[in-house]
């Protein structure tokens, strides 16, 4: 055999987790109570027990070299195993109940659990608020000051408008005044400038003593405008002067409003809800462990990356964290059940991947409510309610009602407004939360948010005999594996193996049908030939020795003459029979040649029916099985020789028995007839040449049907060594098919005992 491996199925991963049925006894669960420490140790010796339960000794080329190769596959796989497990063994918490908030990006996880660590009095969260009020107290950063500071900046910069325009209006009044006047003095002085220039000398000494009415106007026009100038002056210089003190307290409150924001900065690392996302996808990269005590009961909460951002570089996170997690929240805004994927990978089909090992899952849909309008009605309205209960179906269905426990409804973000302690003054958060408990006060707004009953839930319904919660999820984990490999093996049997043994088995049968037709066929064609050959020497030899007779010839003559012609006809019927019976084995040979090849490549269009049109697409199956090109000439070229030196062997000995067959005309009565009677002497030749010729053909015919006889078991031995290779895809396959339902069986049962050990512990 030439076999390139029917084993594909040992390409699947964790499908065979064993190849041999487990050693009774030394399986997890036992009389005495295992460490659960040590349960991941334990399954993996059990692996290792199956691999090396596959070394078994044989003779058969083809199960050595199968062995072999499956040998190899499941140590690789054996390692991949030890690693998932490894991986668990290093992750998994049996100490401490662990809850792994787990869900979409923006969901309000991280919102929950900041509001959890704030009403239960998370250490690392007190540890914060001192830090936080003590920067509050050295820095003098209340929200009073903010408030003030804002309002100082917001009453100046407005004041400051004010008086811009009481300065304008000032300017705009003055300036007129002083324009209206200045244009009345400058036309009196042109009047007094003509009037002193028809004054005589005498006339202008005495008008410098004694002024014109004009002259007297116009100084008393210039004391006025002069008295305006001083009015504008004044009042310009008070409005400015209440400018500057305006702009000096707006400095001020700029300066202080930067001190503060400044001060801010340093309470930011403190701030309740330093935690929660911006709305940025991927806010939480890594898992984040808060840890608590309520009413002695220790616990530890776990922040999980968002499963709907970049996962690749969080996978990593999420994986780590569910299998830490006793048990998962599911977080989601939307009431709705999560939707598959068209690829296969939606939220649907990554709850099944991230959380089908775990024991207990809950889902909490997180209410949106930023404004507390929204409250004063329920926080779920019956449309919702609907939708809810289809999606606990899913889920349910999805991981299985054993595992699902349901939903929790609560509104995380004004629960976390109504508990917060530190909040930067001035912040967004500081504000919604002055605006919600404005409607409702603390008491009320965490009741109806739902999160004072969620609170009261969590030591009742999930925290509740957590011991053993532990043990039971992580035995579970554990479980889930062997589960896994039980589904893998039922389903590629189903869709792969069972349908492909009995494809392989009706192309055996069929080739093997078509083999024993060959045979007969070639029996049936030898004894044509056989009696062609016995035909064709009695025609030859009777139409050679009657043409002598015809001719006239002696006794004596005739004799000779028939005893040549015999011999002759004897030594044409053994070339003619060698010649023919090769012949007829080169036609047996070429047809037994087209049904091996016609079954290899029912065989070959079997294997990629298989691995084109399955739906298991990690199962892809590449099985091809060879068989021997000495299968189609080696031994049918013994079957012809064998045959033809049979049939020669039979015609090119020794001619005594021939000799000692005839029978010849020796009548003495008949001789002298003979002599007076031509016609008689003819007769009585044709006579005996026609009894000697039968004698011999029937001498020749057994002894050719004898021989051929004697070839039937050599031909059906070679075919019989052929159908043997025929059967061997069947039966590889057939014994996969019978380890797989071994391995099945062994699995189930080490299920039963691995949670019969959970029970015990």
């Amino acid at each position: 055999l030439q076999v390139r491996l029917l084993i594909a199925v040992l390409e699947v991963g964790p499908l065979f987790l064993g190849y041999k049925v487990w050693t009774r006894g030394a399986i997890i669960m036992t009389n005495k109570r295992i460490d659960t420490s040590e349960i991941y140790d334990n399954i993996n010796q059990q692996i290792d027990k199956l691999i090396n339960a596959i070394k078994v000794k044989s003779d058969d080329e083809t199960i050595v070299i199968a062995q072999k190769h499956a040998f190899d596959k499941l140590s690789n796989i054996q390692k991949i195993i030890a690693e998932e497990y490894e991986a668990l063994k290093k992750n998994t918490e049996w100490k401490r109940f662990t809850i792994a908030f787990y869900g979409e990006t923006n969901a309000g996880k991280s919102t929950i659990i900041e509001t959890l660590r704030i009403m239960l009095d998370e250490e690392t969260k007190l540890e914060s608020e001192k830090n936080f009020q003590k920067i509050l107290k050295t820095k003098n950063i209340t929200q009073e000051n903010v408030d003030n500071v804002y309002q100082e900046i917001l009453d100046t910069a407005k004041y400051k408008d004010v008086l811009a325009g009481q300065k304008k209006d000032i300017d705009a009044k003055w300036l007129f005044i002083i324009d209206e006047q200045t244009k009345v003095l400058k036309n009196l002085k042109k009047q007094y400038e003509i009037e002193r220039s028809k004054l005589s000398w005498f006339g202008k000494i005495v008008a410098y003593f004694k002024p014109s009415p004009l002259k007297l106007e116009i100084n008393e026009k210039i004391k006025k405008l002069n008295d305006v100038n001083k009015q504008y002056g004044s009042e310009a210089k008070e409005i400015d002067k209440e400018i500057a003190q305006n702009d000096k307290k707006h400095d001020a409150a700029v300066k202080e409003d930067e001190r503060l924001k400044k001060a801010c900065q340093d309470l930011v690392p403190y701030v309740d809800g330093q935690i929660i996302g911006n709305g940025v996808s991927d806010f939480t990269r890594t898992n984040s462990t808060y840890k608590f005590n309520m009413d002695g009961v220790e616990f530890d909460l776990i922040d999980v990356p968002g499963i709907e951002g970049n996962e690749g570089i969080v996978t990593d996170s999420i994986m780590e964290a569910v299998q830490k997690a006793h048990a998962v929240f599911y977080v989601t805004r939307k009431p709705a059940a999560p939707q598959s994927g068209t690829d296969g990978n939606g939220t649907l089909e990554k709850i099944k991947y991230h959380l089908g090992a775990q024991t207990e899952v809950w889902t909490i849909f997180n209410q949106a409510a930023n404004n507390p309008i929204r409250l004063q009605q329920p926080i779920v309205s019956d449309d919702e309610l609907d939708s809810l209960d289809n999606m606990n179906s899913v889920i349910a269905d999805k991981l299985g009602v054993e595992h699902y426990r349901g939903n929790i409804v609560l509104s995380a973000y004004p629960a976390f407004l109504a508990v917060a302690k530190c909040l930067v003054p001035g912040s967004k958060d500081i504000y919604s939360k002055i605006k919600f408990l404005k409607q409702f006060d603390v008491y009320d707004l965490l009741a109806v948010t739902k999160f004072k009953e969620f609170v009261a839930q969590l030591p009742r319904d999930i925290i509740g005999n957590w011991k053993e919660k532990i043990i039971q999820s992580n035995y579970n984990k554990a479980v889930v594996t062997i589960v896994s490999a039980i589904s893998s093996i039922e389903e590629i049997q189903s869709l792969q193996f069972k349908p492909l043994e009995a494809a392989l088995n009706r192309n055996a049968v069929d080739s093997k049908s078509k083999l024993d037709n060959g045979v007969n066929m070639l029996e049936a064609r030898l004894n044509g030939v056989g009696g062609d050959i016995v035909a064709n020497f009695k025609s030859s030899a009777r139409g050679r020795i009657y043409e002598k007779i015809d001719n006239e010839i002696s006794n004596d003559s005739f004799e000779d003459y028939l005893k040549k012609y015999i011999k002759d006809e004897i030594d044409k019927a053994g070339n003619s029979l060698t010649e023919e019976t090769n012949k007829e084995c080169e036609r047996f040979q070429q047809h037994i040649e087209e049904i091996i090849e016609k079954n290899r490549e029912n065989m070959d269009q079997i294997f990629d029916k298989l691995s084109n049109h399955s739906s298991m697409e990690n199962f892809n199956i590449d099985l091809k099985i060879d068989i021997d090109n000495g299968i189609k000439t080696g031994a049918l070229i013994g079957i012809a020789g064998m045959i033809v030196s049979i049939c020669t062997g039979l015609l090119s000995g020794p001619l005594a028995w021939v000799l000692a067959g005839l029978t010849l005309i020796s009548a003495t009565w008949s001789a002298f007839r003979g002599f007076f009677s031509s016609d008689y002497k003819k007769k009585q030749q044709r006579k005996n040449a026609d009894e000697n010729i039968r004698k011999v053909a029937n001498k020749l015919d057994d002894n050719i049907t004898r021989g051929l006889s004697n070839v039937r078991p050599g031909i059906q031995a070679n075919i019989n060594k052929i159908k043997k290779h025929i059967d061997v895809p069947v039966a590889i396959v057939k014994n996969i098919n019978k380890e797989l339902t071994k391995v099945d069986g062994n699995l189930k049962r080490l299920i039963i005992e691995i949670k019969g050990a959970s029970v015990n512990d």
